[in-house]
């Protein structure tokens, strides 16, 4: 019979050693499982070979090699590269790095036979031997895999960038989306935390990689992640008028959007990664190629004051603007003409963040205090959205209530069957979206509360994690464990911006780089056991 105690801690250490073999193959620049066979059967035979689907699976921390030889077969293939080349002289079997992998082997097999019931063990010293051999193995084998920075990968020519490898609508090479976590290490070797700085993510903290800002005092307002995770852009008010766009493997400019009159309130980019968008504060939208950073249209603002929002549909066949006067316009993703608008707008109170649900039929609308608004109608609207040239967007259910200082931010999770808001009185609340019946919108239990307001709500792309931002800078994130918010657990300590607040969240697509905006923009390196 199964020690369940014993196959819980069996499973965590299965997913501890493919994270730490992970990390490995990540600063060994993610050879490909194809060429980490190819390259061991070369160097070391195949009688220990570990085949590819094996490898999947070890990585994914679903299994762990069947005995050390393998094991050891896989990390002396690692540590055949160097920073992605393979080297003539990989390690002897007596390489001073491998003594703590053969120590992870040891205590995994003590979890495993605890699993079993077949030894007398204290699992949780087990477990901790493992981590400890397991922090050990990596620093041993990360202070090769981080070579000089002068070695660091340079920046495209084109602003976000393309190669003869191309993959992805925008022609981007694999090699270079993989170099981002080898640069990230890197970064965090030059301040002289390298291996430490890891081995603190590894253990649920995540950690600052780059405050940036354009040198002009400009305020960051919103932040966004291209689809593919290889840009960010900002929309910067108060000194500057104009969006940047950055890199965030080098965390340097890759260029600006310029020509707005006045400060830019929000950038968003379209789903497919072609186009992105720009509404100043006085609500003309300009439109942008995303991949050569040039102006491809202008539209009017549409809007009776400030544009204060922007998205596309999650196919990218709309785009779709907001302003101070509540209004809500749809718009031709191309030419930026009106398709649309939302019914019965008037009188409602400024538009602060807008959502659409994954399937494009549902969208959220947060309502806060402004000059044109009028009481009561502070609140978190949803909205059905059909058709597409005209658009046809009607109320969904009666208004979900917000609180009397103003909803900031909304945000679906991935499957749509919930829909988060972050209010200015410092509350989130969560709704059950279970149909367009407005008895079927219940609030459910939401997360901790903060002591100041709400500034931003987002989750992951892929539905993990749940974020939150507060006024005064304080950053939290939760592990999205089901639907039911009760069970979801705090997913790494709070983060807290320094010297200003967080006005706005973005997850990077593979949910491994967290951006906020504010004062400065300042990305942050997640914790890899997420």
């Amino acid at each position: 019979m199964k020690n369940e105690r014993g196959s819980d801690s069996y499973r965590g250490a299965l997913r501890m050693l493919g994270q730490s073999l992970t990390t490995l193959k990540s600063a060994r620049q993610a050879p490909s499982y194809s060429r980490l066979r190819s390259r061991g059967v070369e160097l070391f035979g195949d009688e220990w070979a570990v085949s590819k689907p094996s490898m999947s699976e070890i990585f994914a921390g679903l299994r762990g090699p069947s005995s050390l030889e393998r094991l050891l077969w896989l990390v002396r293939t690692l540590l055949s590269y160097n920073d992605g080349e393979e080297i003539t002289r990989p390690p002897e079997p007596r390489d001073p790095r491998l003594k703590p992998w053969r120590e992870v082997w040891r205590s995994l097999e003590a979890l495993r036979a605890a699993r079993r019931g077949s030894a007398a063990v204290t699992e949780d010293g087990d477990a901790q031997a493992l981590v400890s051999a397991l922090e050990t193995a990596l620093v041993a084998a990360l202070k090769t895999a981080m070579p000089p920075s002068s070695a660091s990968p340079e920046p495209p020519a084109s602003p976000i960038g393309s190669t003869s490898s191309v993959e992805g609508p925008l022609g981007h090479s694999r090699d270079y989306r993989r170099s981002r976590t080898v640069a990230q290490l890197r970064a965090l070797a030059e301040k002289g935390m390298a291996a430490e700085t890891l081995l603190t993510v590894l253990k649920s903290r995540a950690v600052l990689l780059a405050r940036l800002n354009d040198g002009r005092g400009s305020l960051h307002r919103t932040v966004a992640f291209h689809p593919d995770g290889i840009a960010i852009a900002t929309a910067c008010s108060g000194s500057g008028t104009v969006s940047w766009l950055w890199d965030p493997i080098t965390c340097q400019s890759l260029g600006e959007m310029s020509g707005h009159e006045v400060g830019v309130s929000t950038v968003a980019f379209s789903p497919d990664g072609l186009r992105l968008a720009t509404i100043e504060h006085w609500g003309e939208v300009r439109l942008w190629d995303a991949m050569t950073l040039q102006c491809t249209g202008e539209a009017g603002t549409g809007h009776h004051g400030n544009g204060i929002a922007a998205l596309y549909s999650p196919d990218s066949s709309l785009l779709v603007t907001a302003g101070i006067d509540g209004s809500v316009l749809f718009r031709n993703p191309v030419t930026g003409d009106v398709v649309g608008a939302q019914s019965n707008s008037d009188g409602y109170s400024a538009v602060t963040s807008m959502a659409f649900s994954p399937d494009g039929r549902l969208l959220a609308t947060a309502n806060t205090w402004s000059a044109y608004n009028r009481p009561g109608d502070v609140a978190v609207r949803l909205w059905r959205v059909t058709g597409r040239d005209p658009v046809t967007c009607e109320p969904a259910c009666e208004p979900l209530p917000g609180d009397e200082k103003g909803v900031n931010s909304v945000a679906f999770s991935r499957d749509g069957s919930l829909l988060a808001s972050g209010h200015a009185d410092g509350s989130m609340q969560l709704w059950r979206v279970a149909g367009l019946d407005p008895t079927t919108c219940e609030r459910v239990n939401t997360p901790r509360a903060g002591p100041k307001a709400v500034r931003a709500v987002a989750f992951s792309r892929d539905g993990s994690l749940f974020a939150s931002s507060w006024s005064d800078g304080l950053v939290r994130l939760w592990r999205v464990n089901g639907p039911d918010p009760a069970a979801w657990e705090p997913a790494c300590e709070p983060l807290l911006v320094p010297d200003c607040s967080a006005d706005s969240l973005a997850f990077s697509p593979d949910a491994t780089l967290l951006a906020t905006g504010g004062r400065d923009l300042f990305l942050w390196m997640l914790p890899t056991n997420l």
